[in-house]
């Protein structure tokens, strides 16, 4: 990636520290740009697994198609993972989350 990628990452963080609060120790974020792995993302409560196309920090319009992704990613350590709506918040992993009230059904 060129200098001025790195630039515009590295004011991405300071800019997203300066948007939000969070109850996270450190966000981590992966961002894999292979051929051969599926295009899809994985999110933990303190990081984020995230892949797309080979060439997409070299290529132009690749990289434009996904320059919200780590925005994206920045502000679900705010909004769902500091600020998790309260039927999300369950006990454990054998307790349905309750989100009814979160995306709409019917357009």
């Amino acid at each position: 990636m060129s200098a001025e990628q790195m630039a515009n990452y590295t004011q991405l963080v300071v800019e997203a520290n300066n948007f939000s609060a969070s109850s996270l120790r450190a966000l981590s974020l992966s961002l894999y740009a292979q051929r051969y792995v599926a295009h899809f993302g994985l999110e933990h409560h303190e990081s984020s697994d995230d892949r797309v196309a080979e060439r997409t920090l070299l290529d132009e319009s690749l990289r434009k198609a996904s320059a919200d992704l780590l925005p994206h990613e920045f502000v679900h350590s705010w909004n769902g993972k500091y600020r998790r709506p309260a039927g999300l918040a369950t006990a454990d992993y054998q307790q349905p989350m309750k989100g009814e009230l979160l995306w709409c059904t019917k357009v």
